[in-house]
C-alpha cells in the first residue's frame, strides 16, 4: 500500500530553524533542500512529509516552536508515496 506524501516548504527565522527541523523528523519527515536568505537571517525548509502526520496537529506545533513566524505551504510529492 502507498502512503500518499507532500512536499512541505517551510519559511522562518533561522533562530527557529534546529525546533523546526526537530519537529519535521519528529513527524517522519526527509530533508530535501536548506536554503538561507542572503540578506536577511531567513531560511527556507524544504521536507518531504507523509501526509497523515502533518493533518491533525502540524501547523498548530509548527507556530508553536517558531514563535507564531514560520510559514507553511505544500505540494503533492511528485515520488507517488513510498510503501508501508
Amino acid at each position: 500500500m502507498d502512503e500518499p506524501f507532500i512536499l512541505a516548504s517551510i519559511h522562518l527565522p533561522t533562530e527557529h530553524l534546529g525546533n523546526v527541523m526537530a519537529l519535521c523528523e519528529e513527524k517522519r519527515g526527509r530533508q530535501r533542500e536548506l536554503r538561507y536568505a542572503r540578506r536577511d537571517a531567513r531560511a527556507s525548509l524544504i521536507y518531504e512529509l507523509p501526509l497523515n502526520e502533518i493533518v491533525l496537529d502540524f501547523y498548530d506545533r509548527l507556530k508553536s516552536v517558531s514563535r507564531g513566524y514560520a510559514s507553511l505551504d505544500y505540494e503533492p510529492s511528485t515520488s507517488g508515496g513510498r510503501p508501508w
